[in-house]
């Protein structure tokens, strides 16, 4: 019977005959590797499997969220799931003692909450999976629910996804978009974030932190002055071809790389300069600016090193072009009806702060 998905058939498989996805993007690459056994420990670790556990125990497998899955040439089970590999590590553990002792062996604790989940959870040996007859032909579904659709990864992990369809699957930027769902300059960026992300990687920088902080440090490889700063010159900014982009930043530059990161995300002695993405632009204008990077780097501190550069400038020029704007708009508007006395004295607290400001500007040239 096929399935509502194109190219994918409607089967009920046995929990038992699934195995997880060692090519799991939500997965670091130095983990696709893993045993069966390796791979349910570490999504029992570190993927927040209880509270999945929770909601089947409580409300049983919806049926209407089926499990995806990729025959791959195999005539009989196992088969790897492709789709849904944080409900089939708790469906294992919900439904199997051997899976449950496996982790007692690592966190008691764990384990025993799992126990009590399974003894409350109804009897599920079976649950629906549509199957693919090759991987591939997962990766349009991936791409739209878990890239650009309603069930979105964490920035990283869509990183990943991505960055496999370029290395993995052979496809351009126009190719991987149109897979996802997505424009191809998206995807040329995510590419280049996450090509930089795996030379700091191979460099031996420590990027421990940037799990969390990706967006972040993704955003900011799209400021010009922070590519410039790491050596990502203008020719590369207008390459759309992924053999240019493998390695964007020079030799001469990785040190350099070691600093953004430990801006963005912090390491292991510090906390970050930038507090969300907002500031990274503003982390753009401290670099481009020698004598305020050069205070950034004593001090860790981005307001302080914000003053040496022409933001706060600009940040009173455009406050006073939005008040004079303002103004312009309201007196359009000045009518006998409007001509209250609440606008009279609204006008004449304009009056005064207006001289204030005259007096603060007058004051900070002298002092110059």
């Amino acid at each position: 019977m096929r399935g509502d998905r194109v190219g994918g058939e409607a089967t009920t498989q046995s929990i038992q005959d699934l195995l997880l996805d060692p090519r799991n993007p939500r997965i670091p690459p130095a983990d696709h590797l893993r045993t069966q056994d390796e791979l349910l420990l570490l999504l029992a670790r570190d993927y927040s499997l209880l509270e999945i556990g929770e909601s089947i125990a409580q409300n049983n497998f919806f049926q209407e969220e089926p499990l995806a899955g990729a025959f791959d040439g195999r005539e009989e089970p196992p088969y790897t799931v492709v789709e849904g590999n944080r409900r089939l590590a708790a469906l294992k553990l919900l439904t199997s003692e051997l899976a449950r002792d496996l982790l007692r062996a690592e966190r008691q604790a764990q384990a025993s909450e799992w126990d009590q989940l399974a003894e409350a959870a109804p009897e599920i040996l079976e649950v629906p999976v549509v199957m693919y007859a090759q991987r591939d032909e997962l990766l349009t579904f991936m791409g739209y629910r878990h890239i650009t659709g309603v069930r979105p990864w964490r920035p990283l992990a869509k990183a990943r996804f991505t960055h496999a369809l370029i290395e993995e699957e052979g496809m351009d930027f126009r190719d991987a978009a149109q897979t996802i769902g997505s424009k191809p300059a998206y995807v040329r960026q995510a590419y280049l974030a996450h090509r930089v992300y795996l030379q700091a990687k191979v460099a031996g920088i420590d990027v421990t932190n940037l799990e969390g902080a990706y967006s972040v440090f993704a955003r900011g490889l799209q400021n010009t002055q922070l590519r410039r700063f790491i050596g990502i010159t203008s020719v590369l900014d207008r390459s759309m071809e992924p053999n240019e982009l493998r390695e964007p930043v020079p030799a001469e530059s990785i040190d350099k790389l070691g600093e953004l990161i430990s801006w963005i995300s912090g390491d292991e002695h510090h906390a970050a300069v930038t507090q969300d993405s907002r500031q990274v632009d503003e982390l753009g204008l401290v670099v481009a600016v020698e004598e305020a990077c050069a205070l950034l780097r004593r001090t860790r501190d981005l307001s302080q090193a914000l003053t040496l550069t022409s933001a706060p400038e600009q940040r009173v020029i455009e406050g006073l072009q939005v008040a004079l704007e303002s103004l312009s708009g309201a007196l359009r508007d000045i009518t006998p009806l409007t001509a209250t006395a609440q606008v009279s004295d609204m006008v004449s607290r304009l009056v005064v702060l207006s001289e204030e400001v005259r007096r603060a500007v007058d004051d900070a040239a002298e002092a110059e």
